[in-house]
């Protein structure tokens, strides 16, 4: 198992004159192979990032501060230097000591950015059971990817990928909460029924809409987001069965969401049924659904990947 290349060139960049590649890097890497096999490599990869941020910015004073003639006291570090010869030493070179201290500043703080997008993005799990199961799909083009697919692309998949348990379609919505006056805007979700069977996410209260409500003469039904559900009705639990005005059609909350769900974006509000036509849908060239699918236990992504492009090839 190889550690993530970003990771370990900087904590290579970072080491300090006298201590050896092998001393830390083999050390790190050992310990990553022995998690990898006992945790995983996810698990053992983020682990991994987290230890090189953590020792970069231990050893970058040491790195700045010392050269390689001296490596006994870079070594031990700058606690060694005593203290009124330090300041002696900064106070005669005050251009040296400002670059040093802009340097220094600098690079911690880049450090702490990095790490702070990395947490984000990389590290930090996304917040439904086994996520590294959930892949998205994209229409490929000649050179150009699109994340959006068409309905009848969608119900094809739906009908024949075999690799994954659960696919679902939706699109962004906004909606006029109320009528009369200057209405609530609301941001919400249309998707197929199939949603929470892919995120694996059930409502906090009340229940997600089915899909009999999932089509065009279905029951109007939402589903609303724990913060929503607060400000409106005052408690999850009471705003399942109420009436909501959207579009100056009602529509039936039956279900409250956990707090902190917000799928796919923090600013989502309420999940509706998409309702697609099955009998008339719009045409192929008609893109404008989003797919995400929860890929089978023990199926690769490269497995999914082959058998879209056998049904890609198919129609």
């Amino acid at each position: 198992m190889r550690p993530p290349r970003w990771a370990e060139r900087l904590l290579e960049v970072c080491l300090p004159p006298g201590l050896t590649r092998d001393s830390i890097l083999g050390d790190m890497l050992e310990e990553l192979e022995s998690r990898g096999a006992d945790v995983g490599e996810a698990a053992a990869a983020r682990w991994y990032v987290r230890h090189a941020l953590g020792l970069s910015l231990r050893y970058l004073p040491q790195r700045l501060f010392f050269s390689s003639a001296d490596p006994e006291r870079s070594m031990s570090g700058l606690v060694t230097v005593p203290l009124v010869n330090a300041v002696r030493s900064l106070r005669r070179a005050p251009g040296f000591t400002g670059m040093t201290t802009l340097t220094l500043a600098l690079a911690i703080g880049a450090t702490a950015t990095v790490f702070s997008v990395v947490d984000g993005v990389l590290l930090r799990s996304l917040p439904y059971p086994d996520s590294d199961a959930l892949a998205t799909i994209s229409s490929v083009h000649g050179a150009q990817e699109l994340p959006l697919v068409s309905e009848p692309e969608y119900h094809d998949m739906v009908a024949q990928l075999g690799s994954v348990t659960a696919i679902a379609a939706y699109q962004g919505a906004e909606l006029a909460v109320g009528s009369g006056g200057e209405p609530e805007r609301l941001f919400a979700l249309r998707s197929t029924a199939s949603l929470v069977e892919v995120l694996a996410v059930d409502p906090a209260a009340g229940r997600w809409f089915s899909s009999d409500e999932d089509t065009p003469d279905g029951a109007r039904t939402i589903v609303l987001s724990h913060g929503l559900a607060a400000r409106l009705f005052g408690t999850s639990s009471g705003a399942v069965g109420s009436q909501m005005l959207l579009d100056d059609r009602p529509h039936t909350v039956v279900g409250v969401m956990p707090a902190g769900f917000a799928f796919p974006a923090p600013e989502m509000q309420a999940w509706l049924p998409l309702r697609l036509d099955l009998a008339e849908p719009f045409g192929r060239n008609n893109k404008y659904l989003r797919v995400v699918t929860r890929v089978r236990p023990e199926t690769p992504l490269g497995a999914l990947g082959s058998e879209l492009g056998a049904l890609a090839a198919r129609i």
